[in-house]
Formats: structure tokens, sequence, C-alpha cells
């Protein structure tokens, strides 16, 4: 099946060996979207170096807040700045 040539290719996608990345975040705005609720933006720059290949992605977030006791995340939005090209892995961004 398609779980076993994912194993055997040789391009499994299970971050063994783990990537070493850095992620910066800017541009935060945050606003209040009714009560305990809010919304946030941001901008996000991950460098992420595995197998001795560096990849730079951007891209930018959305966040829907939601108070339950503490802020908690009801939804976020990643919007690639190159999410109609071909893109290997993203398993750095979840």
């Amino acid at each position: 099946g398609l779980r076993v040539e994912r194993i055997t290719g040789g391009r499994a996608f299970a971050q063994e060996p783990r990537s070493e990345t850095v992620r910066a975040v800017s541009n935060i705005e945050v606003h209040a979207n009714g009560p305990g609720e809010a919304i946030a933006r941001s901008v996000l720059t991950l460098g992420e170096l595995r197998g001795g290949r560096q990849t730079l992605m951007m891209a930018r977030c959305l966040h829907r807040l939601r108070r339950e006791g503490a802020w908690r995340i009801a939804r976020k939005e990643v919007h690639l700045l190159h999410r109609g090209e071909v893109i290997d892995n993203l398993t750095m961004i979840v």
C-alpha cells in the first residue's frame, strides 16, 4: 500500500532525523472580534536545515482566539507565500 511505499521509498516524512528549525514571528496585530474572541494576524519566517539542505518559508498567519478561562486558539490558518509551488515537506509547520 501507500504507507509501505512511503516508508520504503527513502523519503518518509517522519522527521527522523529531526530537522533544525528557526522561527521568527513578526508584524503581530490583535483585534477584538466580539466578547471573549479576538483575531491575531502575523507573519511567520521559518528556516529549516535537514539532510544538509536549507529551506526558507514565509507565511501570513491568522489565529482565531477564544477566551475559555485562558485564551485558546480556536482556529489557525497558515497561508504560505509560495503555496502555488511544489513543497516537499510541511511537517515543520504543523
